[in-house]
């Protein structure tokens, strides 16, 4: 990708914006140049002709390439690496007055000229001037002769000894030798004590502290001393004062002591603060402490390599594994793939389009018709196609109501959680153009989620196109969640970073550590051969715990809106039916409120002429089992928008453009958690009869796992009817030995 740099002048003479607004328009005016042509990215000089202030901001593509945290430049200016391969690309001026490139450059010049007093400034013939009366540098080198010093050096005194002499200043004060000998008196030397009776004289008690003659003999003498010393590397010692402002051992453990253990970390510009402005070592954050325990025997690769994966704060793992890349070759049956959308460019609407599908054979499978089942739901089928050319909208037909399944074709279904009006699920196998694809509602990042299930089929790879032309809507992180083989709803490490517009799956190579590129760095470093990846769970069926369940041990299940489709009144359900093992409808025979009307228990039979319409009061001691009956207990995690439109009132009938017996939230999508005394084989609701408020459609939730998703099929009285008899779960392996 080519860099170009941009001059932006702000000519905002009254200070009508501010900073951060005239930030986020040279932002934009970069990321339009951007799109506009996305082999560039820019970075651009910014200068504000009134506060005279220049500082640096890149585009988003730029920002991502350098690892950046924000679009503008932290230290105001650029880097040398930054700007390497920068060309310049003209001017762009934000209000608009036209200047030229001419006028934007005087204009600058002049800023920088005001920017100085004049009267404090040397003319450039001053300043040769003074140069003339200053030595060149050859002058000064003939006047330094080392030689002198080197042959001489043995009788120089040291800065020490020189020390212990008289200071200068001070001789005034002192008696010459002739003045000495000429005041003595040789009479008087008699009475003068001699050096050794001044030695006999001295104070016995200090003799402890003195060095014995043996010691003094191991001591190197001055001249041996002398004879070692480098003077060259002198100055690069610290003083005596220097050394007296350093922290002794015992002060530097007990900082190190009490460093703190609750996380954290400390980058390469705190620490340098800390150091400088003399911070106590407790500021260093669990991190240091927890690299030291470790970094003991390790080369220099690991050593880098946990510093890398301490550097967002992390503490280190306390164990290490990795896999090597999973594959479902020669795998049968159903193979699902939910695509979750976590970033946007421009935290927009995600879109989606040209779904393809590879054979472990080589074929290409592509679109060949569809049924258009819902704004958000979609059945296609898919064709192996020789060129592998996906086909336009336009050139593909709906499926045949008689249509049935031919050789080399493959039934795929298409769900998503939401879509925007006139780019229904169905478009996502059609090739791109602006009136093509699947698209979000609304921003998509952590909200939205395609699933696509490939029918009695494996494939060797999955392609998908993301984006526009322009980089606009375009999904720059999103993971793969698929179940196949014995996998069940294992998610995938996040595809992110490059901002390609092809997002891709290979069966065969499927890669399931989601610690993060640091941690397999991590692993790697330390030598950990990558593992075979081994489900620690079995896949079962919800009816294959009918022996388990009971009112004691109760089979648990939410039911939740994915988003809201329409909102009126927030969002309805009535009519809501379950069904035993066996297939037999079941009908509320007693119904009865508790807890403030957020619990609901529900007797459930399979006579129907024993049901009820209204609530009442479930009989004392009552023996549901011994009826051969049910029991569900529902409680309210949503609103209610009350009235007539309670949640106890939800497995009542209700007709066609009927509201007499809708649960009504009055804001937000219906949430629900039940309990039952046996594991129903299917439930099934209607979404508001009367016309309020509508879901995009509804999750069930086994253990705040997805295990069944239905979404709205756009009529006013359909059933929509969760098939949990083949639902499938992840049965931990402890449970089954």
């Amino acid at each position: 990708m080519i860099t170009q740099r941009v001059l932006v002048v702000i000519n905002d003479r009254d200070l009508q914006m501010s900073k951060e607004n005239l930030i986020n328009s040279v932002i934009k005016v970069l990321n339009d140049k951007h799109n506009a042509d996305i082999e560039k990215a820019y970075i651009a000089e910014v200068f504000n002709t009134k506060t005279k202030e220049t500082f640096w901001v890149v585009d988003d593509a730029l920002k991502a390439m350098l690892r950046l945290d924000t679009n503008v430049l932290e230290n105001n200016y650029a880097t040398k690496d930054m700007l390497k391969g920068v060309v310049a690309g003209g001017s762009v001026e934000l209000n608009g007055s036209g200047m030229s490139q001419q006028q934007i450059q005087t204009l600058i010049s002049q800023a920088l000229i005001n920017k100085v007093d004049r009267a404090e400034v040397y003319s450039k013939d001053e300043v040769d001037e003074a140069l003339t009366n200053l030595a060149t540098k050859d002058e000064v080198n003939a006047k330094l002769d080392s030689s002198t010093y080197t042959a001489d050096k043995a009788t120089f005194a040291t800065k020490d000894e020189l020390g212990t002499k008289a200071n200068s200043s001070e001789l005034a004060q002192y008696t010459t030798k002739d003045e000495l000998g000429a005041k003595a008196d040789s009479s008087e030397l008699a009475n003068l004590a001699t050096k050794d009776e001044l030695r006999a004289k001295a104070d016995i008690s200090s003799l402890e502290s003195l060095a014995t003659k043996d010691e003094l003999n191991n001591l190197a003498t001055k001249d041996e001393l002398r004879a070692k010393a480098d003077i060259s590397s002198l100055e690069g010692l610290a003083t005596k004062a220097e050394l007296a402002n350093l922290a002794t051992k015992e002060e530097l453990q007990e900082a190190i002591t009490s460093i703190p253990t609750s996380g954290g970390s400390l980058d390469a510009k705190q620490l340098q603060t800390a150091i400088t402005s003399n911070e106590t070592i407790t500021n260093l954050s669990s991190v240091v402490a927890n690299l030291a325990s470790n970094m003991q025997g390790a080369t220099y690769a690991q050593v880098a390599a946990m510093l890398n994966y301490s550097s967002s704060g992390a503490s280190l793992p306390k164990s290490l594994a990795i896999y090597s890349d999973y594959s479902l070759k020669e795998r049968s049956g159903d193979t699902v793939v939910k695509i979750k959308i976590k970033e946007c460019i421009n935290d927009s609407y995600a879109t989606l389009s040209e779904l393809k599908l590879y054979g472990s054979d080589g074929k290409q499978y592509v679109m060949h018709s569809y049924t258009d089942s819902s704004l958000t739901s979609a059945k296609l089928v898919y064709k192996a196609k020789d060129d592998g050319v996906i086909p336009e909208l336009s050139g593909v037909s709906a499926t045949s109501s008689e249509w049935s399944k031919g050789e080399d074709e493959i039934e795929v279904d298409i769900k998503a959680t939401s879509a925007f009006s006139a780019f229904n699920a169905y478009r996502i196998g059609a090739r791109f153009s602006s009136s093509s694809g699947w698209c979000s509602a609304g921003s998509a990042a952590n909200k939205d989620e395609v699933t696509i299930t490939i029918k009695d089929f494996t494939p060797a790879k999955l392609e998908i196109r993301t984006g526009y032309a322009n980089n606009t809507h375009l999904i720059t992180k999103s993971s793969f969640v698929v179940s196949a083989g014995e996998l069940y709803a294992e998610e995938l490490a996040a595809n992110e970073g490059d901002k390609s517009r092809v997002i891709s799956l290979d069966f065969n190579k499927m890669n399931l550590n989601l610690n993060g590129d640091k941690y397999v760095e991590l692993a790697k470093a330390w030598n950990i051969v990558p593992s075979q990846y081994e489900p620690n769970y079995t896949i079962g069926k919800l009816l294959d715990l009918i022996g388990e369940v009971s009112g004691d041990k109760p089979f648990k299940f939410t039911l939740k809106g994915i988003a809201i489709h329409t909102d009126s009144y927030g969002t309805g359900i009535t009519n809501v039916e379950f069904f035993n093992h066996e297939g037999a409808r079941l009908y509320p025979k007693y119904v009865q409120v508790t807890s403030g009307d957020n619990v609901a228990t529900f007797i459930l039979t399979k006579n129907e002429s024993e049901k009820t319409e209204v609530a009442n009061t479930i009989p004392a001691d009552y023996d549901y089992k011994a009826a051969n009956e049910y029991k569900v207990i529902a409680k309210r995690i949503s609103p209610q928008y009350g009235g007539n439109y309670l949640f106890e009132k939800m497995m009542f009938y209700t007709a066609a453009g009927g509201y007499n017996n809708e649960y009504l939230t009055g804001s937000g999508v219906v949430h629900l958690e039940f309990e039952c005394s046996f594991v129903p084989a299917k439930v099934q609701y209607i979404q508001s009869p009367y016309g309020h408020g509508k879901a995009t459609g509804y999750d069930i939730l086994i253990d705040d796992a997805v295990v069944s998703t239905v979404m709205y099929a756009g009529g006013s009285y359909d059933y929509e009817t969760h098939d949990l008899a083949n639902v499938k779960f992840r049965v931990p392996k402890e449970a089954t030995q």
